[in-house]
């Protein structure tokens, strides 16, 4: 309805007009079933696409490497912007049905889907299943090469709001692979939401099949990202695929959006994927991402791995998301933009209360679940979220850190706001609590490709410019559990502020945590609380831990060259200040780590009690 450009994954050559403004007002029941079946569907789109699917059935042939190239942006021309996109809904959705959990191949079927898109793009998907024969030699397999993001004159993305139900009467509930909850995206630049690549596999174990993810905007592919909103008041929102996201909040300047999810690539034949990701705009794509707020007083619940609870992201620069939750791979993930993108992230606020956040997500094939429980992200110079995390050595946080083919890319992270008032809790390995952070000079988040048990890349390539602030507010929830986390490397809260290669400092306080509530991790190398300020516009890191407030670290480390858990790990910042009225300790009591900081200046005031080392 309104504004959406014609079908296919990629807009036609020629300018067009900006796109007026798109509402869905929603008050009954909704069931749908089938790959790419969506509960509530608004779209907007300025510069062509729309929504295309491939269907995918058969094998192909022997002998040398054949390729299906899948486009999602404009290119030529002179683009267009997107328009509004509103949806108010208070009925109760569900996509596909408990049978459907356990099938890979069926995927992208959102309960609320909210989208505009300027530079030409929308949807695409691949839909049924195809295999590969074998290839002649290693470098000629056959595969696959997405790329989500526009090459034309570009456009703005219109801004988004989702308002889900009003006084608790809704739910929403999904069943399959990256079947979001809740999914709200404005992307400027081109690009918007590609398939992932479950169904796709070959037709002999011992063969491999090659997929290149591109995510990010090209050349003249530029465009603000608008304002994306959530507020959410449903009795519970629920997710049980792997990669599927409860809340999701997402706004890109400069081409790309969401693409080439991996979370299928995990059983038999399927698995054996050689995957080359970038998730980063280059050739001088431009533009800021928008402020981006998500609000949520229901419930929120995902079983499945990679499946995060709450998810707010701005990307300036090109980039979002790309690659999450292959389990079973192998190839490479670069994160950050390249060929002097530029673009700031906006700003993000992420508010919970009288509610929580909740991930069931286990290891699985000896690799991390990677559920987040709460992920806030604020990225200028490109990047974003990519490939399987592990969170593992402290010196892979920071900036200056090698997940770019280069760092020539300028931007600014936006000021990062989390307050949570509610439960925070996650099972599986590098599940963290609250994960919050902002970088300048592109970057992020940069995992594996599947099976690499090496550490994950967190913070700045080192382009241009400077993280913004990052603020944690955990408050105190009479009767709450606080948060919670067991797995090896599952951080209670995750803070930080990375800036790009320059030395500049501030007397400004970066980066600051309040403990209101219990945080109490158990797994190896798991820190209670971890803040840092890196990088070009470092400053201050404080933590403050009220009265009768326990924060408990976790154990030794399991991670190799990871460090044990701590109660409280500072690093970086020009100087760091513990305030503690509450317990600070470690789940190997004094054997264990109390306190940890690194490469900071740390004064220590307190009035409560420390047990263990420091």
């Amino acid at each position: 309805s309104g504004g959406s450009g014609g079908s296919g994954f990629s807009g036609s050559i020629g300018s067009t007009p900006d796109q007026a403004g798109v509402g869905v007002t929603n008050s009954g029941a909704i069931n749908v079933v089938g790959d790419g079946s969506k509960g509530i569907f608004a779209q907007n789109i300025g510069g062509g696409g729309g929504n295309g699917a491939a269907g995918l059935i058969g094998t192909v042939s022997t002998g040398g490497g054949k390729t299906l190239t899948l486009a999602l942006g404009a290119t030529g021309g002179s683009g267009g912007a997107g328009g509004t996109a509103q949806v108010f809904n208070t009925g109760s959705i569900v996509t596909g049905s408990e049978q459907s959990t356990s099938n890979s191949a069926i995927s992208q079927a959102h309960g609320l889907f909210a989208q505009s898109v300027g530079g030409g793009g929308g949807t695409g998907m691949l839909t049924g299943s195809l295999v590969y024969g074998s290839t002649s030699s290693t470098g000629t397999e056959h595969g696959v090469a997405m790329t989500l993001g526009g090459t034309a004159g570009g456009g703005a993305g219109g801004d988004v709001s989702v308002q889900n139900g009003t006084s608790f009467e809704n739910s929403i509930t999904t069943y399959t692979n990256s079947s979001h909850a809740v999914f709200a995206q404005s992307i400027g630049g081109g690009g918007g939401l590609a398939g992932d690549l479950g169904g796709i596999g070959t037709e002999d174990a011992s063969d491999t099949w090659a997929a290149a993810i591109d995510v990010g905007g090209s050349g003249k592919g530029s465009g603000k990202g608008g304002d994306v909103s959530i507020e959410n008041k449903a009795s519970e929102v629920a997710t049980y695929g792997s990669g599927a996201y409860g809340l999701y909040a997402q706004s890109v300047g400069g081409g790309g959006g969401d693409a080439g999810d991996g979370t299928g690539l995990s059983t038999g034949n399927t698995k054996n994927a050689k995957l080359a990701i970038n998730v980063g705009g280059k050739s001088g794509t431009s533009g800021d991402g928008g402020a981006v707020a998500l609000d949520s007083a229901g419930n929120v619940f995902t079983s499945g791995t990679g499946a995060i609870a709450m998810f707010a992201q701005s990307v300036g620069a090109g980039g979002g998301k790309g690659g999450a939750g292959a389990s079973g791979v192998s190839g490479t993930v670069t994160v950050g933009g390249t060929g002097s993108s530029s673009g700031d992230g906006g700003d993000v606020t992420l508010t919970t209360v009288t509610a929580g956040a909740h991930t069931g997500a286990v290891d699985a094939d000896g690799l991390p679940a990677a559920a987040h429980a709460i992920f806030a992200q604020s990225v200028g110079g490109g990047g974003g979220y990519a490939g399987t995390v592990l969170m593992g050595t402290a010196s892979n946080f920071g900036s200056g850190l090698a997940m770019s083919s280069s760092n020539d890319t300028r931007g600014d992270g936006g000021n990062v706001t989390v307050t949570v008032q509610g439960g925070a809790d996650t099972r599986g390995g590098s599940s963290v609590g609250i994960f919050a952070q902002s970088v300048g000079g592109g970057g992020g988040v940069a995992g594996q490709a599947g099976a690499t048990l090496s550490g994950a890349l967190i913070g700045s390539t080192g382009g241009t410019g400077i993280g913004g602030t990052v603020m944690v507010d955990y408050q105190a929830d009479p009767g709450g559990t606080g948060i919670m986390t067991s797995g090896n490397g599952a951080h209670g809260i995750f803070a930080q502020s990375a800036g790009g290669a320059g030395g500049s400092v501030t007397s400004d306080t970066k980066v600051s945590v309040t403990a209101g509530e219990d945080i109490k991790v158990s797994g190896g190398g798991s820190h209670a609380i971890y803040a840092q300020s890196a990088g070009d516009g470092r400053g201050l890191v404080k933590v403050t831990i009220n009265t009768g407030v326990t924060v408990q670290g976790g154990g030794a480390a399991v991670v190799a060259g990871a460090e044990d858990g701590a109660g409280v790990f500072v690093k970086d910042g020009t100087s760091s200040t513990i305030t503690n009225a509450g317990t600070v300790e470690s789940v190997l009591g004094t054997n264990g780590i109390a306190v940890a900081a690194v490469d900071t200046q740390l004064t220590i005031n307190n009035t409560g009690t420390i047990t263990g080392n420091i």
